[in-house]
């Protein structure tokens, strides 16, 4: 039942990361601005590829018998991290920008949550690291 649902978990995973490729790359627009020709993305895509890459890695260290905790926290740590200061660093764009706080309150609400996350996965990865020495 275990290497079912880590096959699942792996497929899952690996179907998520080639649908954000593909929605990355359908996503690129190349336009003029005057001083040159430029590209731009959704950044959204980018930051969604970080988090399923490092869940496809930890799937794949689940499935394989590798994975213990410090890889799971790790790939918390990647994904939390992602998770607070990509949707902070919109928001604070957003603010620079002289949008409207209301607008942007979901970034902020996420962000907060995903720094939770950060600090908790930092200390147990630290206090994991600590008790293998």
């Amino acid at each position: 039942m275990k290497k079912t649902a880590n096959i699942l978990f792996v497929a899952a995973m690996a179907f998520a990361v080639v649908v954000n490729i593909v929605l990355l790359a359908l996503s690129f627009e190349v336009y003029d601005d005057g001083y040159g020709t430029s590209y731009s993305c959704n950044e959204n895509y980018i930051a969604s590829l970080i988090i399923f890459i490092a869940l496809l890695v930890f799937a794949v260290m689940n499935f394989l018998g590798n994975g213990n905790a410090k890889v799971g926290f790790g790939t918390l740590l990647v994904v939390s991290g992602t998770l607070a200061f990509f949707p902070l660093g919109k928001f604070f764009k957003a603010m620079s920008k002289g949008e409207a706080y209301t607008d942007n309150q979901t970034m902020l609400y996420i962000g907060i949550v995903g720094l939770l996350l950060f600090a908790y996965s930092a200390i147990h990865l630290i206090l994991i690291s600590k008790k293998e020495n």
